[in-house]
């Protein structure tokens, strides 16, 4: 099973802060109520006992802290773990893995979403030479390298609140595209 690349983590949150995102520490428990908000199944929350639930992505977190009035106004940026319990699993999807996070709520339209789009796809080539496919999804839009999905975009709202979410990048998933890439196009 192929490992988290700690490497490309540093250098994608080092990327993100260069292009004006404003690296934050995020908890990696919030509250269920919040996970419900971007997570489909209430069984697939890896609930703790006294601590609500293990982040599916730090764009719960992120929720967290802006419903709380606690995140302010901006581009961010975060590294967490992001815990998965679904109905299957595979190199591709994991209990577990590490994420880089980006969330924007100083300004939520569609030109910012395509900013972001951007800023990822950005870090993506620099980091591997590949530049991504974007696809339309219901949800927003996806970047994907040879097929595998490897960062998905939109815009939410909930409570008052508006926010683009968007992946930075995520380990091993974005080692693993960019290295069976390569393989396909015999280097």
């Amino acid at each position: 099973m192929d490992a988290v690349d700690w490497g490309v983590l540093s250098r994608a949150m080092e990327h993100y802060q260069r292009a004006g995102y404003t690296a934050v520490e995020m908890p990696w428990f919030v509250p269920v109520e919040t996970q419900m908000l971007t997570c489909p199944r209430e069984e697939w929350i890896m609930k703790v006992d006294g601590h609500g639930g293990l982040v599916g992505s730090s764009e719960q977190s992120f929720i967290a802290a802006d419903l709380a009035g606690t995140l302010g106004k901006g581009r961010f940026v975060a590294c967490t773990p992001c815990f998965r319990n679904e109905p299957y699993y595979d190199n591709l999807h994991r209990v577990g893995f590490m994420k880089v996070e980006l969330y924007r709520n100083d300004d939520v339209s569609q030109a910012a979403l395509n900013e972001v789009i951007a800023d990822a796809s950005n870090c993506m080539v620099s980091l591997s030479g590949i530049v991504p496919d974007i696809e339309k999804t219901p949800e927003g839009f996806d970047l994907t390298i040879g097929g595998v999905e490897v960062g998905s975009y939109g815009i939410r709202s909930v409570k008052g609140i508006s926010w683009i979410y968007g992946t930075g990048i995520a380990e091993p998933r974005f080692s693993i595209a960019v290295r069976l890439r390569r393989e396909a196009m015999g280097g």
